[in-house]
């Protein structure tokens, strides 16, 4: 299953609360999670701290949701394979 963060909240409400056995349906989660833009003149340089802590907040948001809406999984059918994918849309 492919999710971006703006996916997230549909998919909890998907997966929570009396919909939980859907969980056990979902052997992969890729989630794409989309950090802030940059002029490609920085693009060699080093992030600012700004960024850095901008792109952090957005990460530990992102993945905080994720991890709640994946915390009622009991796992009856096997594993689950999570992948975190996290670019830019300059890069």
């Amino acid at each position: 299953m492919d999710l971006e963060a703006a996916d997230l909240c549909t998919f909890s409400r998907m997966v929570l609360g009396e919909n939980v056995i859907r969980l056990n349906y979902i052997t992969n989660v890729l989630l794409t999670i989309k950090v802030a833009t940059y002029d490609l003149s920085v693009a060699d340089k080093p992030e600012s701290e700004t960024i850095v802590a901008q792109n952090n907040r957005t990460f530990t948001k992102t993945m905080a949701v994720l991890l709640k809406s994946l915390s009622s999984w009991e796992g009856h059918r096997g594993g689950l394979t999570p992948e975190i994918r996290a670019y830019s849309p300059s890069d």
